[in-house]
Parts: structure tokens; sequence; C-alpha cells
């Protein structure tokens, strides 16, 4: 841990910090892990649906709710369109969230 510390130092990060979530992390069960994907992937949708004109069009017309996602509706996420290269082009400016900096 110190190594990492000092690393830190010189590279003025702070990764050193993340150690005792990534252990604790190793520990969880199987279904722990499941879940904490699932509610990171929710945090992830919505914060999408919420702070881009993009995704907020596409659940939209998809009927895709961010704030119902839950494992039963995984298969609802291959039902929306991929985002392509062309589509990164023609619509970068609604892709960027409005709480980027």
């Amino acid at each position: 841990m110190l190594r990492y510390k000092l690393i830190d130092t010189f590279r003025k990060t702070n990764a050193h910090s993340l150690f005792p979530s990534i252990w604790r992390h190793l520990e969880w069960s199987e279904q722990d892990l499941h879940l904490h994907q699932i509610t990171s992937m929710k945090r992830l949708l919505v914060f999408a649906y919420e702070t881009t004109r993009y995704y907020k069009e596409i659940f939209d017309s998809h009927h895709f709710s961010p704030y119902h996602f839950c494992t039963e509706r995984l298969e609802e996420l291959s039902e929306l369109p991929k985002l392509t290269k062309s589509i990164i082009k023609e619509r970068q400016n609604d892709i960027i969230s409005s709480k980027a900096s």
C-alpha cells in the first residue's frame, strides 16, 4: 500500500484510495455483485436520460424507462438502437451530457 501511495504522490493521483473499495468487492457474493451491477447500470441510464437529448429521445421513442430498469427487463436494452460512429458524428452535441464541463 505504501508503494502505491508513493506512486500517487509522484503522479499527483489518488488511486490508492480505491483499494479498500476493491478489496470489499472481492468478498461480495455473486448475488451482491449482480445487484451492484444492476444498480450501477440503472444509475448510468437515468443519468444519460436526464442529461442528454439523444438518450432522452431514444428512450422515449422506444418506451424505455430507465427509472424502471431491473434484471427482468435486460432484454429491453437490446431493443434500443446501437450507437454508431455516424450517429456520434451527426448528433455529437445531443450526446454530450448537459453536466459535462
